[in-house]
């Protein structure tokens, strides 16, 4: 079989692209810097604009081998590291503790734990332990509550509230399958609710999850006597 087509990419303010293994301005990407993980990144690094400028900021990565680290995006200079007990697999979501304001990494991991970690120095803010291993990235729910959710192989969906620290579990789905893929949450404004009913009208957001038994589920904040107990109920 032929070869497919060499690509290049230009590293001049988006030059066009040809497919012939040269760019039409004769530039090249280079690489700026490099840092050791010790072993492979699946996830997309979280990155934290300082400010204005998007070539400012921070990265988070984690890696196979359980290291999670935070990174000047500029010159790759590492500000800390922590090395968790198991691999993982997952990005880093950001959230928020609306307590201390405190901005968090979140991160599941092999051993099933889920920690939170204080992005300005690399402390476990709160760890939550599922019991099977984390392997994808959780939701954080927008709003002022506080919550993500992150599913693990014991088969549950798991409402993690950062409200205050340490953290707590409000909420937990059983599936019938292991959890791969991460949860979405989706805003009322954009939610089908005209077919839920009224009760679901009211609900600030839905959560949606699939899971290995082949399943996807859609969950819906129920009204409540007791404003401050979370409870959900499946739409469908």
């Amino acid at each position: 079989a032929s070869a497919g087509p060499v690509w290049s990419i230009s590293s001049l303010h988006g030059r066009e692209l040809v497919n012939d293994g040269s760019c039409r301005d004769r530039s090249r990407m280079h690489s700026s810097w490099r840092y050791d993980a010790r072993a492979c990144v699946d996830g997309a690094p979280a990155w934290l604009l300082e400010g204005s400028d998007s070539t400012t900021g921070v990265a988070l990565i984690a890696s196979h081998a359980g290291l999670v680290a935070a990174l000047s995006v500029d010159s790759g200079r590492e500000y800390w590291r922590l090395q968790l007990a198991g691999r993982v697999d997952a990005p880093v979501s950001v959230c928020l503790s609306t307590a201390g304001g405190e901005v968090l990494g979140c991160v599941g991991s092999y051993n099933g734990t889920v920690y939170f970690i204080r992005v300005a120095d690399g402390s476990v803010a709160w760890e939550y332990h599922t019991g099977a291993e984390v392997r994808c990235m959780a939701c954080v729910e927008h709003g002022e509550r506080g919550i993500v959710w992150c599913g693990s192989h014991d088969r549950c969906l798991h409402a993690l509230s950062v409200k205050e620290l340490p953290g707590q579990c409000v909420f937990k789905l059983q599936c019938q399958g292991s959890i791969m893929s991460t949860p979405v949450c989706v805003r009322p404004s954009t939610a089908p609710l005209s077919d839920i009913g009224g009760e679901a009208q009211a609900t600030r957001s839905l959560v949606v999850v699939a899971s290995q038994d082949g399943v996807v589920r859609a969950l819906a904040e129920r009204a409540d006597d007791t404003p401050d107990r979370l409870q959900y109920r499946r739409v469908w």
